[in-house]
C-alpha cells in the first residue's frame, strides 16, 4: 500500500523521469544505427609513380696518337693552320704550305674520331711557293665537324712520287679520300714507304690542331 500511494503521490515525476530515459535510450539507438549505416572512410592506397629522370651520358672521345713525323735531310716542307692552328666546329678548315725543293707531295689527317683521310696525293709544289689548302680553284671547301679534340695534318714531300697506301687501304677514287687504316696503321705504313726512300730525297713534317666545339 505504501509503494502504491508513493507511486501515486510521485506519479507525473516518475512518468516523465521514465519517458527521458526512454528518449535517451531512442537518441542512442538511434546514433548507433546512423553510424552503422555511415560507409567507411575511403582508402588511401600509395601507388608509387616510376618518373624517368633524364640522365646525360658523357660522349667519350676517342683518344688517337699523334706522333710527331719528321725528316728533312737535304730540303723542308712546311706547313701551317690559317689564320691559327684552332677550329671552331663549323669553321672552314684552311692551310698552308711550303717546300724547299720541286716536291711531289702526300697530306693525310688524322680526326679527333681517329679517322684516318688522304688529302692530297702526289701534288706537284715548285719551291718557296705557298700552297693552299683546300687547292685553290679546287672548289673544295672543308668544313671542321666535332666531336673536339686534338688532330693531326702529316705532310710528305718527295722528290719522286710515292704510293704510301695498298690499294685496298683506299675507300674512294680522288686525291681527298677516307682510309681503310687504323691510326696505328696508318703509321705502319708511313714508316714502311719513307723508309725506303733516300733520306735526302725526303721531308716530311706533321702539323697538330685542335677541334673546340661540340
Amino acid at each position: 500500500m505504501f509503494a502504491y500511494e508513493s507511486l501515486r503521490s510521485d506519479g507525473p515525476a516518475l512518468g516523465a523521469t521514465v519517458l527521458r530515459r526512454l528518449a535517451l535510450v531512442v537518441t542512442a539507438i538511434g546514433t548507433l544505427a546512423a553510424c552503422q549505416q555511415q560507409p567507411p572512410p575511403p582508402q588511401v592506397v600509395e601507388v608509387p609513380v616510376e618518373v624517368e629522370v633524364p640522365v646525360e651520358v658523357p660522349v667519350e672521345v676517342p683518344r688517337c696518337g699523334l706522333p710527331t713525323l719528321r725528316a728533312g735531310a737535304q730540303f723542308s716542307v712546311e706547313a701551317w693552320a690559317v689564320p691559327d692552328p684552332e677550329y671552331h666546329v663549323g669553321e672552314p678548315l684552311s692551310l698552308q704550305m711550303r717546300v724547299g725543293a720541286a716536291s711531289y707531295v702526300n697530306v693525310f689527317h688524322v680526326s679527333t674520331s681517329c679517322k684516318v683521310t688522304r688529302l692530297l696525293h702526289n701534288q706537284t709544289v715548285v719551291p718557296a711557293e705557298i700552297v693552299d689548302f683546300p687547292l685553290a680553284g679546287s672548289g673544295i671547301e672543308m668544313v671542321v665537324k666535332p666531336p673536339a679534340g686534338d688532330e693531326a695534318f702529316y705532310f710528305i714531300a718527295t722528290r719522286e712520287k710515292i704510293d704510301v697506301l695498298a690499294p685496298a687501304d683506299v675507300l674512294g677514287p680522288g686525291g681527298i679520300t677516307s682510309l681503310d687504316l687504323s691510326p696505328a696503321e696508318f703509321y705502319t705504313r708511313i714508316d714502311q714507304a719513307t723508309g725506303r726512300i733516300n733520306p735526302n730525297d725526303l721531308s716530311m713534317t706533321t702539323l697538330r690542331t685542335s677541334v673546340v666545339g661540340n
